[in-house]
């Protein structure tokens, strides 16, 4: 570099991870045109144990528009080698819902089960 030299650097463009995962961000593209989203999880720290796998969205923006498309990926397949592993594009959203059964079981397991040995020595008399 010399004296009055200007360096440029381009904006980095980002792919952007919600919900169920590790560490929620932006994944930077780096000079990738797309990047696949088991890699985004993958960098994202994974899923959290209440992560609905089944259900991933990707909201990918309408070009032209304020409004996104939803992509909806069933991730348990991807892993499993059945479903596709689906390019992202800047400033797509990778959505992971939570998944509620686990929390119903707890609830009915706290509430259930000290309710037990009553219903059974009501059920005896």
């Amino acid at each position: 570099l010399q004296p009055y030299d200007q360096i440029s650097v381009g904006r980095a463009e980002l792919v952007y991870v919600n919900g169920e995962v590790g560490r929620v961000g932006g994944v930077e593209l780096g000079e990738r045109d797309s990047i696949s989203i088991a890699q985004v999880l993958s960098q994202s720290g994974g899923f959290t144990r209440d992560a609905k796998k089944s259900k991933v969205r990707i909201l990918r923006p309408v070009e032209g528009t304020s409004r996104r498309a939803v992509i909806e990926v069933d991730i348990t397949q991807l892993f499993e080698g059945k479903g596709l592993d689906i390019p992202l594009l800047p400033g797509d959203i990778v959505y992971v819902p939570r998944t509620y059964t686990r929390q119903f079981w707890q609830l009915l397991g706290s509430v259930a089960l000290p309710m037990l040995p009553y219903i059974i020595f009501l059920g005896t008399q």
